[in-house]
């Protein structure tokens, strides 16, 4: 997995929309045969900025990226899982230039795809699908070889485009669910084990499902039963939406709690100059380096931890007091709303002077 902010991955975007491409178009004008191998290793970053663009903890960045190019409908439905090629979202993003157009006398920027890139959309998949690393696929688009239905072998990219339309015309209208297959499948879940294989099982049964008990310190595992690849996809995918609606609930959940508006501080800021008890507890926290410590530590504690809300909701409460009496550390984080906010500064006042 890669790391990396929004102004990072829109750097990404456009560096190889605007100098990657251009550079590309140059060296494949010269010579043929060299031109192909630039075209193969400009398939690969675009696979490889695809693959970034479309990690889940991206998803949200991608989506604005989308409509900051007037992609609203692809950004929409890239969001609530309604497409049949996602990486249709990436091409469209990767291969375009913006537009003057004049409506009424005003001129618009209008964001125009390269229509005839969207060939690539299907070879990008079907590299995800074979598991290809960016770095692997430059050298293997030019060995690529497939014989379609009519037993005839098309090579290289029309290969690999052909063998992706074929694999998926029979489910061409269905959304894609490769992204809820992999949640659903991920070991880094809580509640994924791994246990030895019972000796009662067969090793070669591939798929399953159970239910168990525990007793005695004991798994005690009932039905056993062996299921096709497709049973099991369908139930992974199942688990993976519910897990993807609980990630991106707790998601919108912390950027609502951490936000804030200057409204929020001017009103708070206010209140702390206002409030004689306030200056008191201020003086007297300035002078006490124990409390502050637990602040700053409670602080690194909830970033650490800023992936389950209730624990952050907490810790960030104490944080937003620190900003509010020790404005100028600069270890305070994030301010929340007004009325938690002066409630929180009422009831710490309170516990010093009473």
């Amino acid at each position: 997995m890669v790391t990396i902010n929004f102004d990072e991955l829109k750097k990404l975007v456009t560096d190889f929309r605007e100098v990657r491409l251009a550079d590309d178009q140059q060296k494949m004008g010269k010579f043929e045969v060299a031109g192909q191998a630039v075209l193969y290793s400009q398939i690969a970053e675009a696979y490889r900025i695809g693959l970034i663009l479309m990690e889940h903890k991206n998803a949200m960045m991608f989506i604005n990226l989308m409509k900051s190019h007037n992609m609203v409908d692809q950004a929409t439905k890239y969001g609530n899982n309604n497409y049949t090629n996602r990486w249709l979202f990436v091409t469209k993003l990767l291969y375009g230039s913006w537009e003057e157009k004049t409506i009424s006398k005003t001129i618009f920027h209008v964001w125009q795809h390269d229509r005839s890139s969207e060939k690539y959309a299907n070879v990008l998949r079907h590299l995800e699908e074979l598991e290809k690393k960016p770095e692997e696929v430059a050298g293997f688009i030019p060995t690529f070889e497939y014989t379609n239905k009519e037993g005839i072998t098309v090579r290289k990219l029309q290969g690999l485009e052909v063998a992706d339309r074929e694999a998926n015309a029979r489910d061409g209208s269905k959304p894609d669910t490769s992204d809820q297959l992999q949640l659903g499948t991920s070991r880094s879940e809580p509640d994924v084990m791994g246990i030895p294989l019972p000796a009662e099982l067969d090793p070669t049964i591939g798929y399953g499902s159970c239910f168990f008990k525990v007793e005695n310190k004991q798994m005690i595992i009932f039905g056993a039963t062996k299921l096709e690849e497709g049973e099991f996809k369908k139930l992974a995918i199942a688990r993976g939406k519910v897990i993807k609606k609980r990630d991106d609930d707790l998601s919108k959940a912390a950027d609502a709690v951490s936000a804030t508006t200057e409204a929020d501080r001017k009103a708070v800021t206010k209140l702390v100059v206002q409030e004689p008890k306030l200056a008191a507890l201020k003086k007297k926290l300035l002078a006490d380096p124990d409390y502050a410590a637990y602040i700053i530590d409670a602080e690194k504690e909830a970033k650490k931890n800023s992936g389950r809300v209730r624990d952050a909701q907490k810790k960030k409460q104490d944080v937003a007091f620190m900003e509010l009496v020790l404005p100028d550390s600069s270890e305070a984080g994030p301010v929340a709303k007004s009325k938690p906010k002066i409630a929180l500064v009422k009831r710490k006042a309170n516990e010093v002077t009473a």
